[in-house]
């Protein structure tokens, strides 16, 4: 973590007249670790708008929270530096450590600075998280497969403790092409030029394009609930619609869904996630892990880039997907796909396993009985399938 002075956040608030996030300290929770950003209107202006009495006792709460600062860049020509803040008791992330004993990286990629856990012992494996969660997502199964793998589980660009960069005309840096060449970084500078790769969600399509336009990186791919992003837009039809509703609104111009998701974040966070599972509740997750998902997600820079993830796949994502067809080309190396046989997103394709073996020449599969959040849902099934095909 980037430790920075809190007097640089006072100089940011006197000085960004025309910034498009303001810093306030909102509550002080000695268990709980809490974002402390708020959105406001690029209209608004900061400056003029605080005393400085004001500002001295943000300066001395910041202080007295020994507050970690990692800077995040808006947009190229509006804000250079606005202020991510988080605080909490955690050595390496604030509240509970999902990962008792694993290291902590923050890795500089073309994407910005990665954030990732990493332990066990053995040949690597790389576990990329989906939406609207983090890298926390696998702690249910990091056990069983730290036994036999060295893992490195990072955030995705966007999300949990990784940079949210400004998207470019393309959505880049969150195309599945542009995760994709980050997390090669950020192998690469842990030592690691091939490895095994499993991805759940979002994580899953950075994890079938990495396959594709690197294939001497990967010795084998586990896909976990997804169907390829080319067939989840050419194969919409009103039943997946109806289970996959996100992906239209997500990916709809700025700042529409960011600002309807900005009025009750964590009521889009419950109800997205509960539904997803097979049980339609939150209880499927441990609480412990929904305290890393509610600060990530319950700060507006995060919102915007997950918006920019879904834009990205509307987009650029089913262009690349879309060239990838025409010129023939397919995954070489074996491929695993699982997926939740109740709640799952590939449960309302018709052939989900027929529809991957148009993408890669090697393909095995089946469901599992879950939802679609199959390593918290169903752990030990979960771990199990895994941990049999990177054997």
């Amino acid at each position: 973590m980037i430790v920075v002075d809190s007097s640089i956040i006072v100089a940011i608030i006197r000085e960004e007249s025309d910034a498009a996030i303001w810093v306030d300290v909102l509550d002080k929770t000695p268990h709980v670790f809490m974002s402390v950003i708020s959105y406001v209107e690029t209209n608004m202006v900061i400056a003029g708008r605080w005393s400085d009495a004001r500002l001295g006792r943000v300066d001395a709460t910041l202080k007295a929270l020994h507050v970690r600062v990692v800077p995040v860049t808006l947009n190229q020509g509006n804000v250079a530096l606005a202020a991510f803040l988080r605080f909490g008791r955690g050595r390496h992330s604030a509240g509970p450590d999902l990962y008792p004993g694993f290291a902590s990286h923050w890795i500089d990629t073309s994407a910005g600075r990665i954030f990732a856990r990493s332990g066990g012992e053995g040949p690597p494996l790389l576990l990329l998280h989906g939406y609207p969660q983090t890298n926390v997502m696998w702690h249910r199964v990091a056990g069983a497969l730290a036994a036999r793998f060295r893992l490195i589980i990072p955030d995705l660009p966007g999300y949990g403790w990784s940079d949210a960069p400004a998207a470019d005309a393309a959505h880049a840096p969150y195309t599945k092409r542009a995760m994709a060449a980050a997390m090669i970084e950020l192998m690469e500078a842990l030592g690691d030029v091939r490895f095994c790769l499993a991805g759940h969600d979002r994580g899953g399509r950075v994890a079938y394009r990495l396959a594709l336009d690197h294939p001497g990186r990967l010795e084998k791919l586990a896909v976990l609930d997804i169907v390829p992003t080319w067939a989840m837009w050419h194969r919409m039809d009103a039943r997946l619609a109806n289970r996959a509703w996100h992906w239209m609104f997500l990916a709809l111009p700025a700042p529409f869904p960011e600002r309807m998701i900005g009025k009750d974040p964590l009521y889009f966070f419950d109800t997205r996630a509960a539904a997803g599972t097979k049980i339609k509740d939150l209880a499927a997750f441990d609480p412990r892990a929904l305290a890393h998902y509610h600060a990530f997600f319950n700060d507006p820079v995060r919102i915007r880039a997950t918006c920019e993830d879904y834009r990205a796949g509307r987009t650029s994502d089913l262009a690349h997907d879309e060239e990838t067809r025409a010129a023939g080309q397919k995954i070489a190396c074996p491929v695993l796909a699982i997926w939740g046989a109740a709640g799952g997103i590939p449960a309302e394709i018709e052939v989900p396993l027929a529809t991957w073996r148009e993408w890669a020449s090697n393909v095995r599969g089946f469901a599992i009985d879950c939802g679609h959040y199959l390593a918290e849902e169903a752990p030990d099934a979960t771990a199990k399938a895994l941990l049999e095909f990177f054997a």
